[in-house]
């Protein structure tokens, strides 16, 4: 990996974590009881991995790690600002952590992409 797509990957991932921090915020402004926050931790964790993926050009079984965990992370966050610190975090709230990590996970995985040349990446 060179210096210049090394560079395009640390710029995605700071944009991907701006991305989900904002997503955290709006994310907290719900409440976690229904379907509707629960469905948007995943979607989140699909949107912040495509924007990664987009201005990185770059998938990676680490990249798939860090981001599950920023995700996971944000929607966390998310049901702490929905609790306000007066209530217990909501089971909501980690559900759709699991899912928007998951989902952000899946999104950047490598799973045997094939390069420009057609030939088989192997786990990059």
């Amino acid at each position: 990996m060179s210096a210049v797509v090394t560079i395009r990957v640390l710029v995605a991932m700071a944009v991907g974590a701006v991305v989900a921090a904002l997503g955290a915020v709006f994310l907290g402004e719900y409440e976690f009881d229904e379907a509707l926050p629960i469905g948007a931790g995943a979607l989140l964790g699909l949107v912040v991995a495509e924007i990664v993926v987009s201005l990185g050009h770059h998938r990676s079984w680490t990249m798939a790690g860090i981001l599950a965990l920023l995700v996971g992370v944000s929607v966390v966050l998310a049901g702490h600002l929905d609790a306000g610190g007066v209530e217990p975090v909501k089971a909501g709230a980690y559900l759709s952590a699991a899912l928007g990590a998951g989902a952000a996970a899946l999104r950047t995985a490598p799973w045997g992409r094939r390069t420009r040349d057609g030939v088989a990446q192997p786990g990059t």
